[in-house]
């Protein structure tokens, strides 16, 4: 993905083939580690993408700074700095 990202930021994910994975998720948080926005994955796609709009949960704008992405899929997780300019 792109880093910075302005608007919209494409998270592409891959969470491996054959594997029971219970409720894959991204969760993304602030710099404080206030949690902004949860988006559920498909169970059904190993490897897909997620398109994220610099919204929280109840479709507000955020404002700029440096967040993190932190994908959650059978037991691992994997976390990621991004930063949103305006």
């Amino acid at each position: 993905f792109l880093n910075p990202f302005t608007k919209n930021i494409n998270i592409r994910y891959g969470c491996g083939s054959n594997i029971d994975i219970k409720e894959p998720r991204i969760r993304i948080f602030d710099v404080t580690g206030r949690f902004i926005k949860e988006i559920p994955l498909s169970q059904q796609e190993p490897q897909s993408n997620v398109v994220w709009r610099g919204d929280d949960m109840v479709g507000r704008k955020i404002s700029s700074g440096i967040y993190f992405i932190s994908l959650e899929a059978g037991g691992d997780i994997i976390n990621k700095k991004i930063i949103l300019l305006k």
